[in-house]
């Protein structure tokens, strides 16, 4: 079973990750024309993105939720959280034989790639209100 969910939650991660990913690729291409709202949304998905992973390994938060981040730092920092998730699902579906544990990561984690989609969203959403193309984030592969 372990596997089963551990291989479920690294779909999860990689498909939350190249949505945002895709979504700050054109972000960086429309930057000039973003406004307050959009920078300071996807400054908070990674931001919140690391805040996680500092509850799950019970490390002091390195920034605020709603700091803003530089553009700069977007894609570098998305990827650093990327790799972070991956790494905390191998080492804890590896190490931890406490089911009750291993759920309580999954919740966490499943929590995290909903706030990630309600964020990713509300920025689309907020582009289409000002009149802004939106990039398309469907994700849908058949294998």
């Amino acid at each position: 079973m372990h596997s089963i969910l551990e291989n479920i939650l690294l779909d999860f991660t990689e498909k939350d990750f190249l949505k945002t990913q895709k979504l700050i690729f054109f972000l960086e291409d429309q930057y000039d024309h973003l406004n307050d709202y959009i920078k300071k949304s996807i400054s908070h998905i990674i931001n919140y993105h690391h805040a996680v992973h500092s509850r799950i390994e019970r490390r002091k938060i390195e920034s605020e939720l709603w700091d803003v981040l530089p553009c700069a730092y977007w894609e570098r920092l998305l990827n650093q959280n990327y790799l972070a998730t991956k790494n905390i699902i191998h080492t804890h579906f590896v190490s931890e034989s406490d089911l009750n544990k291993l759920l309580e990561i999954n919740n966490i984690l499943h929590q995290l790639f909903e706030h990630n989609t309600h964020h990713r969203a509300q920025i689309l959403y907020n582009l289409k209100e000002n009149k802004l193309n939106i990039p398309n984030l469907n994700m849908i592969l058949i294998q």
